[in-house]
């Protein structure tokens, strides 16, 4: 759990792009249609906020973001929503917060394994790897530093230490250097795979192109009601 608050925190630091990427890739598919409410969502946050892709708001521009959205809150009852979207408790609400606050999801979904192929789950899997192989190799420095300690007393213990420590040093570390670069990999190639196709870009690009055809809809329309128009004043001999 103080893993996925160690994440959570980062995330919640990262950009809004950042954030929504994350958000979109565990429940884009879920989402279905609802998913472009996000990049809406992203234009609220960015004119409340009062710049481009803000990634968090304090306490007085969350009222003002609920009070517009047709929320009337009593001061206490602001309040308490306030610590309810809050999910990581620092006093502001961060983008991916509000995201969750407005699709009923937790902290913990949005870091839930959601299997081999998927390229968060892969990420979420090198990341608890590296921590264990980190805290591995921590406890060995410490257990060979203990052992020199005991080597420098002398005696009975020194003696056994002596032997348990050069055994250690003689010890392959092949497996562990493999191990590392092994993880290291699964990072590279599934971070390669987040930013290969970020679904927040792909959203903005979607969003885009049905504007542009809305705008060659509505001029497509206009030049055949001008067409129509002056084949009447033809007819007409004006």
């Amino acid at each position: 759990m103080s893993d996925i608050k160690t994440r959570f925190k980062d995330l919640c630091a990262s950009s809004q792009r950042e954030q929504a990427s994350f958000f979109l890739r565990t429940f884009g598919e879920e989402l279905g249609d609802n998913k472009s409410q996000v990049k809406d969502f992203a234009t609220t946050f960015d004119t409340i906020g009062g710049s481009t892709e803000t990634n968090e708001l304090d306490e007085m521009q969350v009222l003002k973001l609920l009070s517009d959205s047709g929320e009337t809150l009593t001061r206490s009852e602001f309040r308490e929503k306030f610590r309810t979207i809050d999910r990581d408790q620092n006093g502001r609400i961060s983008f991916v917060e509000y995201l969750l606050f407005k699709f009923s999801k937790s902290v913990e979904q949005l870091f839930d394994d959601r299997g081999v192929d998927d390229s968060i789950s892969r990420m979420n899997k090198a990341i608890k790897l590296e921590e264990e192989f980190q805290a591995m190799k921590l406890a060995r420095e410490k257990k060979m530093t203990e052992l020199k300690a005991l080597v420098q007393g002398g005696g009975v213990k020194g003696m056994k230490a002596k032997h348990e420590l050069e055994f250690m040093e003689k010890e392959d570390l092949t497996a562990l250097n493999k191990r590392a670069t092994e993880i290291e990999k699964i990072k590279s190639d599934a971070a390669k795979d987040m930013n290969s196709a970020d679904p927040f870009a792909i959203q903005e690009a979607q969003l885009q192109e049905e504007a542009k055809k809305k705008v060659d809809h509505f001029d497509s329309d206009r030049k055949a009601s001008q067409g129509r128009l002056r084949e009447k004043a033809n007819m007409f001999g004006l």
